[in-house]
């Protein structure tokens, strides 16, 4: 069953397009006013971010070996040779910084929705995007999310245009900005692989993903470990550390992950397209097997080891719900969701099974980490891409029956 089937009727109409450009531009004019042109208070991760980035100043272009190896931080740094480039330059604080991820937020939301003649899909996709609540937050700060989206996003646009080489060099550079970026370049590697296997690809299709993906070994090497050691030294401590331990996972990381997709996605996607129309044939013996399944991994990793929310989802749920069972129940259904959306093995699918995988090796499950996986996802349906759609083995401006 194609994904076309699920979408609004009608397409290409110019006023929905106004409408949408409209919207995006009294929500963001809305964020300018409200934080005075960027310039508001340092805020929680905007502290040692601004911090680290400040110490880029001062090291070389590029920096040195051991430069690398001393930043305080556990991610990969190409955000904060980005930022510091920019102050360097600008000198203009960290308003410039902000100014990025802002400008970049806006190019996540063009990507998915603003295409050469968007139709009512892309449009709706844009719309789901903006009901992430992280979206607008992230983008007026200094944090390293909507680059590291940003920049995977575009990996997967100039994959889907067969453009692979482009496509392999942005989403390194997402790796570059966070490791977590490996999920995206990872699970479109799994899917290509298989689809080679089964005659139905080239080898170019699966090459450009894995060759991005196997960067993550080169700043395994930089770093001499997972991240530099003074970012270790200081990071690590704090949280629970599996990914420190190669057989230790946190499963109910993985199983809040999908509960996050489900609220972020799934549910969003079910009322803007209205797909209680197209129910994906999804049978009663189906529903019954992973339903039973998932209920299992829920009752044996239910993700209560939190006493505080881990996130906007989190906060809402608690006050309403009684008990940790009612809300376990709750999240369940949402993960629910997820895992009988995305039973096809296609690139969405697999894109989820490596972020499931990588989350359990994560040091919290956050919300806003969910961002590129969402992101991708939203791409994936505004290109008519899921639901066994030929992506990228049909390019996606062609019309499919």
């Amino acid at each position: 069953m194609s994904d076309a089937s699920a979408t609004v009727p009608g397409s290409g109409r110019p006023r929905n397009a106004l409408l949408f450009a409209l919207a995006v531009l009294v929500i963001y004019g809305a964020a300018l006013v409200f934080t005075g042109g960027l310039s508001q208070s340092l805020y929680k991760d905007e502290k040692h971010n601004w911090s680290t980035t400040l110490r880029f100043v001062d090291y070389q272009v590029p920096p040195t070996l051991e430069e690398l190896r001393t930043y305080p931080e556990v991610v990969t740094p190409l955000s904060y040779i980005i930022w510091s480039g920019i102050e360097d330059v600008t000198h203009a604080g960290i308003r410039a910084g902000r100014g990025l991820e802002f400008v970049l937020s806006l190019g996540l939301l063009a990507i998915i929705a603003g295409r050469r003649r968007p139709d009512d899909t892309a449009l709706l996709c844009g719309v789901g995007l903006l009901l992430y609540p992280y979206l607008l937050p992230l983008s007026i700060h200094l944090y390293t999310d909507v680059l590291a989206a940003f920049l995977g996003l575009a990996g997967l646009a100039f994959y889907s245009h067969r453009r692979f080489a482009v496509a392999a060099v942005f989403l390194a550079l997402a790796i570059a900005t966070r490791q977590y970026l490996l999920a995206l370049a990872t699970g479109l590697a799994v899917w290509a692989l298989i689809e080679r296997l089964r005659g139905r690809a080239s080898a170019t299709l699966w090459i450009a993903p894995t060759a991005a993906a196997a960067t993550i070994f080169g700043w395994f090497w930089v770093f001499g470990g997972l991240g530099p050691p003074s970012g270790i030294d200081k990071w690590v401590p704090l949280f629970p550390a599996p990914m420190m331990e190669v057989l230790r996972v946190i499963p109910e990381y993985g199983m809040y992950s999908l509960t996050l997709i489900g609220a972020y996605f799934v549910v969003p996607e079910f009322l803007l397209f209205r797909r209680w129309r197209d129910p994906l044939g999804i049978t009663p013996r189906r529903l019954i097997v992973t339903a039973a399944l998932l209920g299992a991994a829920y009752a044996l990793f239910p993700p209560t080891s939190y006493s505080v929310p881990m996130g906007a989802l989190d906060r809402v749920v608690r006050p309403l719900a009684t008990s940790d069972g009612v809300r376990m129940g709750f999240y369940y259904l949402l993960a629910l969701t997820t895992c009988l959306r995305f039973q096809r093995l296609d690139a969405a699918f697999w894109i989820i099974a490596v972020t499931f995988a990588m989350n359990m090796k994560a040091q919290l499950a956050w919300e806003k980490y969910a961002l590129p996986t969402l992101v991708a996802l939203w791409y994936l349906k505004s290109i008519r891409s899921l639901d066994g759609g030929l992506f990228p083995l049909v390019r996606p401006t062609e019309p499919r029956e």
